[in-house]
C-alpha cells in the first residue's frame, strides 16, 4: 500500500540550477578565458562534444591585426589542441562606407600553422560577401596549446570600416 504524504503542490522546490553555476563565463570579446577555464569547460562536455564559436570585429580591433591579432580562442592547455570541424567555418564580410586596405595574405585563422585564410580581395572589398573558408586545413597540422588567432600576415590595415564575423563548430581534443 502506498502512502502519500505530502500532494506536489505542497512539497518545496529546488533552486533552479544555471548554466553560469556551472561553468565560468567570459565576456564575448575579451582574451581573460584562460587554459583552465577552457579545461574546466572541456571536463563538462562528453567526449568529442562540439562547441560553437561566432564573433563580429571590426575598426581599429580589426585593422591592428598584424601587430596586435585577435585571440579567438585561448590556448586551451597541455596536451590539447582545437580542432575545427570542416564544412563549419565561415566568415562574412558586411562592408561598411569605407574599404580595408589589408596587404598580401589578406586575413588567417592562425594557431602556430595557418588554418584558414580571407583574401586580401575578400576583406578589402567594397561588396558584402559571406562564404566558407576553402583554404580551411585538417585539425593534423594543429599544434598543441596554441591560440586560434586572426592575424594578418602583411602589414596592418589604415582605412575600412566593415564587420567581419567568423563561425565555426570546433572539438578540443586532449592528446594524453
Amino acid at each position: 500500500m502506498l502512502t502519500i504524504l505530502k500532494r506536489i503542490d505542497q512539497l518545496t522546490p529546488a533552486p533552479t540550477l544555471t548554466l553560469q553555476a556551472l561553468i565560468p563565463v567570459v565576456p564575448a570579446g575579451t582574451t581573460a578565458a584562460t587554459s583552465a577555464t577552457l579545461q574546466q569547460l572541456a571536463n563538462l562536455l562528453p567526449p568529442n562534444n562540439t562547441l560553437v564559436f561566432k564573433q563580429s570585429f571590426s575598426g581599429s580591433a580589426l585593422q591592428n591585426t598584424n601587430t596586435t591579432p585577435i585571440t579567438l580562442l585561448a590556448a586551451p592547455g597541455t596536451n590539447l589542441l582545437y580542432a575545427i570541424i570542416p564544412g563549419t567555418a565561415y566568415f562574412k564580410y558586411t562592408y561598411g562606407t569605407v574599404v580595408y586596405n589589408f596587404g598580401v595574405g589578406g586575413l588567417q585563422l592562425n594557431n602556430n600553422a595557418v588554418l584558414g585564410t580571407i583574401t586580401q580581395a575578400q576583406i578589402n572589398s567594397a561588396v558584402s560577401i559571406t562564404e566558407g573558408f576553402s583554404t580551411l586545413v585538417t585539425p593534423g597540422t594543429n599544434t598543441t596549446n596554441q591560440p586560434l588567432l586572426l592575424f594578418a600576415p602583411g602589414a596592418n590595415a589604415t582605412t575600412g570600416d566593415g564587420v567581419l564575423t567568423i563561425g565555426f563548430d570546433y572539438r578540443i581534443i586532449d592528446l594524453t
